[in-house]
Formats: structure tokens, sequence, C-alpha cells
């Protein structure tokens, strides 16, 4: 199975407007399916993927997904949010059982918004047993 076109229809269509870009990945690092117009690395992933197994990095290293740096504003067992700037761009993070899943918004978005719309999301997957 293509994760793709499902981080695509799931996160990014569903959101209206919402999420621009989303990512999949296994707990190991291991990317499943990203949007197009967000190229994360194999490395990026699997430096995620160390971070979230220790929560308390992010806020103090941030977090690069797609070659962009963002500050790590908060993280814990269940989610991440980070935020560049510069370029007003955001991650939200939601860390399953299984995987992580990440989405990629701008302004005039929040980070708050983005991680309901990420986590109902997640939530409505793991209880139809898509995710766990």
């Amino acid at each position: 199975m293509s994760w793709t076109p499902f981080v695509d229809g799931q996160f990014v269509q569903s959101s209206g407007g919402l999420i621009n870009a989303a990512l999949i990945m296994g707990r190991d690092g291991t990317v499943w399916g990203n949007s197009a117009n967000w190229p994360v690395t194999a490395q990026e992933a699997k430096t995620l993927a160390g971070q979230v197994a220790n929560p308390t990095t992010i806020p103090a290293q941030g977090i690069t997904l797609g070659g962009q740096k963002y500050m790590g504003l908060l993280a814990d067992e269940e989610n991440f949010q980070g935020f560049a700037n510069a370029v007003k761009q955001g991650v939200s993070g939601v860390i399953l059982g299984s995987c992580i899943i990440v989405g990629k918004f701008g302004e005039p978005h929040k980070n708050p918004n983005a991680y309901s719309f990420m986590k109902k999301v997640a939530d409505a997957l793991v209880e139809q047993g898509t995710l766990q």
C-alpha cells in the first residue's frame, strides 16, 4: 500500500486548507508516505523518531523536516509542535503506538488548530483500526 495518497487525502485535502503537507512514518524513522511538496529525507525522519523517543529534546534541538528547521515549542509522549518564524510555517505532530503523523501549516493558521485537526483524524483512524 502506498501511504502518500492516504496522507494527502486524509490530512491535506480534508483539512480545508489548514494543512498544506503531511507525513506519516514509523516509530523507527521509516517514511511510509509524505506529500510531494514536502521532501522529508530519510535522515530527517530518523532524527525525528529519535527525538520522539525522548521528547524533551525537541524544544532544545528543534525539528528539521523538508530542509526547514522549526523551533520546538512543546513536546510530550503524544504530540509535538514547532514553528519557523522566518517562513511563517509550523509543524504539528501526533505520536501513535505504531507511527508518527506530522502536518505542516502556514500562516494565518496556528499550532493549536493544526494539532486539533491532526489529532481528530488520527483518533478516527485508530478507532477504525487503520492505524494503532
